[in-house]
């Protein structure tokens, strides 16, 4: 049984081999992995000639299997029967190495049509173009042809008709001169009758040139026409596949415009929303601002009134009429250094909303120029004959420095939107360095101390007191 069943395996495994070995040896590149699992497959043959050259002992047909070893028959070693399991597995081997190999065939048979239709398309299009030449150069020439004959034509009916107009003319002249002896009637209509008759001559003539010229000319159209008319048949056929491919074409492009047409709309929504939102929070921004205010504003008055409070507490009850005018005296003071910092505060404020004012008109102006920018980018780049000239716009130090004061004044956001400014006619502007920034604050610092007068020092050190 063991022997039968080496012998089958061993014959599956031949044609296996015998199968599979061409497509290995023409797509041995496309899949490397392979090359073990034919190795394995060719050690496995081997193996199976080594078991058919070498006679093995006979088992005896009368082979018991029980529960027990006593149950045998015969007294056979394990080593002399074939190892079932390492078949089984050689078999599972040889079954995923058909699938693989399946998988890999159909891989390449997908690659090869794509590959095929991919250069039926090209030699289709190399064709058309040929056909298409081909074509036109055989227009031109027809036409070229009528033109020549029309022009022909046309001469010799000209030269014909001037010969006819100068004999009419001497032929009148002269019979006027006969005919002033006899009856005018008469000789008008012998005159006229002559005239017809040659005209008559002149048209036989004529026509029968024609006929030959077009006896001579249909003749070479004929003999064209039956040349070319199995091209005919072959460059209308092909010529209807090319309109189907057109029509086909036409209608892809179609719905591509359809779906960029949707796109674009989707796009301004977009913009719509993305507006609207910035409104949104540039309302928000003020309404904070306003807030902030109205906080510095109680914030100063407390201040103001425990700053009164206290110099009212610090007089005692019955004090001499000196200490209280100096007291009154110290108070006035301190309400009017208090006076002058409100009015700095007040200007300080005043400033910074005329700031804000600028920057907020500044945005929307970037803002309208940045759609504009779009809008003047997606319509001159559809034009092939479009040069851009983008010049460098640099700005001063002193407006770069307006730009941060007001930017930090306002709010982090606004300064970060302040670094990089509108680019909506092709202009680019530079980010503010920290070294800027510094020297500006620095000078502004040193006016504020110079504006503010000595009392307050003063002041400030006598209110604790």
């Amino acid at each position: 049984m063991a022997t039968d069943a080496g012998f089958w395996i061993s014959q599956a495994a031949h044609s296996l081999a015998a199968t599979s070995a061409a497509p290995m040896e023409v797509y041995g590149d496309w899949a490397p992995e392979t090359e073990e699992c034919w190795r394995i497959i060719k050690n496995l043959e081997s193996t199976l000639e080594q078991f058919r050259l070498s006679p093995r002992f006979t088992i005896s047909d009368d082979l018991k299997v029980g529960f027990f070893s006593t149950d045998h028959a015969t007294q056979t070693d394990s080593s002399e029967i074939l190892p079932l399991k390492e078949l089984s597995l050689a078999t599972q081997n040889l079954v995923q190495i058909t699938k693989s190999l399946q998988v890999d065939f159909g891989f390449l048979k997908q690659l090869i049509q794509l590959r095929f239709e991919d250069r039926l398309k090209e030699e289709s299009y190399r064709l058309f173009a040929s056909l298409r030449d081909r074509i036109m150069t055989i227009e031109k020439h027809y036409q070229q042809n009528e033109e020549s004959l029309r022009k022909c034509y046309n001469q010799q009916l000209a030269d014909a008709i001037g010969t006819i107009k100068g004999m009419y003319q001497q032929y009148f002249e002269v019979e006027e001169e006969k005919t002033s002896l006899h009856d005018a009637m008469t000789v008008k209509m012998n005159i006229l009758s002559k005239r017809l008759r040659e005209k008559e001559e002149v048209i036989k003539e004529l026509r029968e040139e024609l006929d030959q010229y077009e006896e001579y000319g249909f003749q070479k159209v004929d003999s064209f026409i039956k040349e070319s008319s199995p091209l005919k048949t072959t460059l209308e056929k092909e010529n209807l596949e090319f309109k189907m491919e057109n029509e086909r074409l036409l209608q892809v492009i179609s719905e591509l415009e359809e779906e960029i047409q949707l796109s674009v709309k989707e796009n301004s929504v977009l913009e719509d929303e993305i507006i609207s939102l910035k409104e949104i929070a540039e309302k928000d921004h003020k309404t904070i601002q306003k807030v902030n205010k109205q906080k510095e504003d109680l914030e100063m008055r407390r201040k103001y009134d425990a700053i009164v409070a206290k110099a009212t507490r610090e007089v005692p009850a019955v004090m001499q009429g000196e200490k209280i005018k100096q007291s009154v005296a110290k108070i006035e003071e301190e309400k009017r250094v208090l006076e002058h910092q409100i009015q700095v505060l007040t200007s300080k404020l005043e400033r910074e909303k005329k700031k804000s004012e600028s920057f907020h008109v500044l945005k929307n102006e970037m803002f309208t120029r940045h759609t504009l920018f779009r809008q003047f980018a997606v319509l001159a780049d559809t034009s092939f004959n479009y040069v851009r000239v983008k010049p460098l716009f640099v700005q001063s130090k002193t407006n770069l420095a307006t730009v941060t004061t007001s930017s930090t004044s306002v709010d982090h956001s606004s300064s970060v939107n302040i670094k990089y400014e509108d680019v909506g006619n092709n202009q680019i502007s530079f980010p503010l360095s920290q070294q800027v920034r510094s020297e500006y604050l620095e000078e502004e610092s040193r006016k504020e101390k110079q504006s503010t007068p000595q009392n307050t020092t003063e002041s400030n050190t006598a209110a604790p007191e």
